[in-house]
C-alpha cells in the first residue's frame, strides 16, 4: 500500500488571511473543560468522526499539514450542503496541474462534545485522492488547523483517543517540550538526522497526515547524502499526481532528547516537492510513523509540542518489503487487490501481478483481516516468507513471497 503523503495545499485563486478573527469551537456542555474523542488508527493515521452542517457522520484524518478542512471525496450515499462558496484551485505534491475546488464559508462542524461555527471548508470538485481504498474504510477528508489553533490536542496512540482542552501544564520531568514554528497554519520542527559520518540539523514539517516516518530532501542546504542502499519507490500520491523517489534507511534521528535508530526515510525526487520547499523553506517531513511512538500534546498557541515515549517507541522501523501496492477497492469490505507490482519488486519476481485479488496469506483467509494486518504480512513484520494465494481471472494461484531486507 502506498503511504499517504503529506499534502501541501495552496489556495491559488483566493488567498486566506491567517490574521483574521478566529472561529471558535464551543463545548456542547458549557461546564466542561475538555472532551475526549475516540479515534481509529489506520496505517499510523488518526481518523475521527465529524459532521459538516446537516451531513451524516463522516470520517476525517487528523492532519497538521492542512490549513483548511478539506473534503476529498464522498460516497454515493453521502450528502453535504456547503454554504456561501466560490471556486478556487489547489496545488499539491506531484507534477500535475492545479486542482479545481470549492471554497465554502460559514459552515458548522460537529465533533463529539464540540461544535465549531463559521468555519471554512474546501471541497475537491474531482475525486483526486482515494483515501478510502488505501485505508480499507470510508474516509472523506482532512481536518487540521481549525482544531489545532484553538486547543491543546492530546493524542494517545496506545489508547486511541484524543483529548482537547484549552490549556495544559505538564508535570515536571514527565514531558519533553519540543519548540514549534507555525507558518501559514502549519507546524515546523527542528530535528537532528545523521548517517555514517554526516550530521545535519533540519527543519521538518511536523505532519500527522503523513503515514511514513521521515522524508528528506536531497538538495539545498543542510541535506545529508543518500544511504548506500536505496530502492526506487512510488512514495505516494499528492493532489497533483504520483510522487516518485527512493527509500533508504538512515542511521538515526533525534527529536529533543530522544534518539530513534535506523528509521526508514523517503527521498522524493526534487521535481515533486519543489513547491513545498519554496513555501516552507524546509528540508523534509517528520511523519506519523515517528509521532505514533510518543504520547503527544500539541499546542499551537504556545508554539510547543510535549512528548513522552509510549510502548511503540522501541519498535523497529519497517517498510513494504514486497514492493507491491494493495488497495481495498470497496471500503469496509475485506477485499484486497494488487494495483501496483513493478518488475523490480520481490512481489513481481514471486509471480504476483497487478489485478490479482489476494485471498489467503499464510493459509489464513484475508476476509478476516484488516488492511493493516494485510500490510503487516507484506512488510515482513509477521514472517520473512509468506505464502500468498490469489485469484487471477477466476483461477486460484499460489506463490511464495520471500521478504528480504534490502536496506
Amino acid at each position: 500500500m502506498l503511504q499517504c503523503f503529506g499534502l501541501l495545499l495552496l489556495l491559488l485563486a483566493f488567498g486566506s488571511n491567517l490574521n483574521a478573527q478566529k472561529h471558535h469551537f464551543k463545548y456542547v456542555h458549557p461546564k466542561t473543560n475538555s472532551v475526549r474523542i475516540p479515534f481509529k488508527l489506520v496505517n499510523n493515521l488518526v481518523v475521527i468522526p465529524l459532521r459538516i452542517n446537516d451531513s451524516d457522520t463522516l470520517n476525517f484524518i487528523l492532519d497538521t499539514g492542512v490549513r483548511h478542512t478539506l473534503v476529498t471525496q464522498l460516497s454515493v450515499k453521502d450528502s453535504l450542503q456547503l454554504n456561501y462558496y466560490r471556486h478556487t484551485q489547489l496545488l499539491g505534491l506531484g507534477k500535475g496541474d492545479p486542482i479545481p475546488a470549492v471554497q465554502s464559508y460559514a459552515n458548522t462542524l460537529y465533533l463529539p462534545g464540540l461544535v465549531g461555527q463559521d468555519l471554512e471548508v474546501v471541497f475537491l470538485e474531482q475525486a483526486i485522492i482515494d483515501f478510502s481504498s488505501s485505508m480499507g474504510m470510508n474516509v472523506h477528508g482532512l481536518l487540521g488547523y481549525d482544531l489545532f489553533q484553538e486547543f491543546v490536542v492530546d493524542i494517545n496512540y496506545v489508547q486511541k483517543h484524543l483529548t482537547l482542552r484549552r490549556a495544559f501544564v505538564p508535570k515536571r520531568g514527565r514531558w519533553t517540550a519540543i519548540p514549534l514554528t507555525i507558518q501559514n497554519g502549519k507546524p515546523y520542527i527542528k530535528a537532528t538526522v545523521w548517517h555514517q559520518q554526516d550530521t545535519a540539523q533540519v527543519k521538518l514539517l511536523a505532519d500527522l497526515g503523513a503515514s511514513f516516518a521521515l522524508s528528506l530532501y536531497q538538495f539545498g542546504a543542510h541535506h545529508l547524502p543518500e544511504p548506500t542502499a536505496t530502492l526506487p519507490a512510488l512514495i505516494g500520491r499528492g493532489l497533483n499526481g504520483e510522487v516518485h523517489g527512493k527509500i533508504g534507511r538512515t542511521d538515526g534521528c533525534q527529536l529533543g532528547t530522544y534518539r530513534l535508530n535506523s528509521p526508514v526515510a523517503n527521498y522524493p525526487d526534487s521535481a515533486f516537492v519543489a513547491a513545498s520547499i519554496a513555501i516552507g523553506q524546509r528540508q523534509g517531513i517528520l511523519g506519523a510513523g515517528i509521532f505514533r511512538r510518543f504520547h503527544c500534546r500539541i499546542h499551537y498557541a504556545d508554539s510547543v509540542m510535549w512528548i513522552k515515549p509510549n510502548r511503540y517507541f522501541k519498535s523497529s522501523f519497517t517498510y513494504n518489503r514486497s514492493g507491491i501496492e494493495v488497495l481495498a477497492p470497496v471500503p469496509g469490505l475485506a477485499f484486497y487487490r494488487i494495483v501496483y507490482a513493478p518488475s523490480h519488486s520481490p512481489g513481481y519476481k514471486a509471480g504476483l501481478r497487478e489485478g490479482d485479488q489476494i485471498t489467503y496469506l499464510n493459509r489464513q483467509p484475508v476476509t478476516q483481516m484488516t488492511i493493516d494486518e494485510v500490510l503487516g504480512y507484506l512488510h515482513g513484520s509477521r514472517s520473512k516468507k509468506v505464502k500468498v494465494e490469489v485469484s487471477r481471472n477466476g483461477q486460484p494461484l499460489r506463490f511464495v513471497l520471500e521478504l528480504k531486507d534490502q536496506l
